[in-house]
């Protein structure tokens, strides 16, 4: 009889742990759906396509309990499992010089809006963390005549991270808002630009809103400090492609 309700309580828990509900926000399996339909703006000048968000992982090391407060993303290992919220830090844009002239986009100059931050875009292909937010070390963009530049544009807001085996604020990293189902996040590019008339142009640019869709989206520059993510999205990608 002891045998027989030793084995009844292993199939209920062998039954509830195969069969728990997953949690919404476990977005592992699909991170790369996150995204937008890229949108083109046409000025007298210049075209600007907002090509895609740019999503940091931001990893759980105070938070590990508050899986609620947004999507976020597992790895596992043989040291356990490991936790990474998807952080909203920038965008992705392409811009096309109209023109005749050569375009100049003044980046000290223009102001990036994400969420609750508002400031000087960081240009993280051609400048270095330390220099995050300084205007003195932000480049300007060249833009030939009647050619086109991509520019990946985040915040300024970087922070250090401690690791899991090191207590000491060792990796610096761009953090962002965490994505989340119940809360959509506002992003907006306040851009200036000139050309040989050294004449300042300001124009202003709505990012959409970056939602789980129901497909991959553009989002393949992602910012990460951790190989494997990294290599988790080229294989989802590979996969979808087959």
């Amino acid at each position: 009889m002891k045998r027989i309700l030793v084995l009844v309580i292993l199939l209920c828990i062998i039954g509830t742990t195969c069969f728990a509900e997953k949690n919404p926000n476990d977005i592992s399996d699909k991170f790369n759906y996150l995204g937008f339909e890229p949108i083109t703006y046409n000025e007298n000048k210049i075209d600007v396509t907002i090509i895609g968000p740019i999503i940091a992982p931001f990893p759980d090391f105070y938070n590990r309990e508050q899986k609620s407060m947004g999507y976020y993303i597992k790895k596992s290992d043989w040291l356990g499992s490991k936790t990474f919220f998807m952080s909203l830090v920038g965008m992705n844009l392409r811009i096309k010089n109209n023109t005749d002239d050569a375009i100049i986009v003044h980046w000290n100059k223009s102001v990036l809006t994400s969420d609750d931050f508002k400031g000087t875009p960081f240009l993280p292909l051609q400048m270095n963390l330390k220099d995050a937010g300084n205007q003195a070390y932000t480049p300007d963009t060249i833009i030939p005549p009647n050619d086109y530049s991509e520019v990946m544009l985040t915040t300024s807001h970087v922070i250090n991270v401690n690791s899991e085996t090191n207590p000491f604020p060792t990796n610096p990293m761009i953090v962002g808002s965490i994505l989340n189902s119940h809360q959509l996040m506002v992003q907006s590019i306040y851009m200036c630009i000139s050309d040989s008339s050294n004449q300042l142009k300001f124009y202003n640019f709505k990012v959409p809103f970056t939602e789980l869709q129901n497909k991959p989206m553009h989002n393949g520059r992602l910012l990460d400090p951790y190989n494997w993510i990294t290599n988790m999205l080229y294989r989802l990608q590979s996969r979808q492609n087959n």
